[in-house]
């Protein structure tokens, strides 16, 4: 039987990545919901959509400065020969979306923007794609999940 691996700084880091973008998803549709919002107290009354949504925007700033700092981790821990070459092709495509999600996000931050329903659904589609290549990256490179499926 395999011992799990001690963590380093980028595994933690990973770790704490997924973490963050499961509560800014969440807060994202908890806050959308006023009646929602108000009853967990979350909100009062009079608040406008984009400052219930500061925490969720706040949150994003963060997930894009510990994605580079994990990706820069990661990359410079050594050869990377022993990771799945698909979840490090995930890995990408999760990066590449994160930088998608905080320009879409940072441009919605405008209060002043047109169109603002597809640049909404843009952001949705570019968070499903960053889930699910997190998701994947995560299940095929994560020395301590990788005890798991040996």
């Amino acid at each position: 039987m395999s011992t799990i691996p001690a963590p380093n700084l980028s595994s933690l880091g990973a770790w704490a990545l997924m973490g963050l973008l499961t509560v800014t998803i969440a807060i994202a549709y908890i806050l959308r919901s006023p009646p929602l919002a108000r009853s967990l107290g979350l909100i009062s009354r009079g608040h406008s959509y984009l400052s219930r949504m500061r925490a969720h925007i706040w949150l994003g700033y963060i997930i894009v400065v510990l994605a580079a700092v994990h990706a820069t981790a990661a990359m410079s821990a050594g050869p990377v020969a022993r990771l799945n070459l698909t979840g490090l092709g995930l890995a990408a495509v999760a990066y590449v979306s994160v930088v998608a999600q905080f320009a879409l996000g940072y441009t919605l931050a405008n209060p002043t923007l047109r169109y603002r329903a597809g640049f909404r659904r843009g952001h949705f589609w570019v968070m499903v794609v960053l889930v699910v290549a997190a998701l994947g990256h995560t299940v095929l490179n994560s020395p301590m999940l990788g005890v798991l499926f040996q």
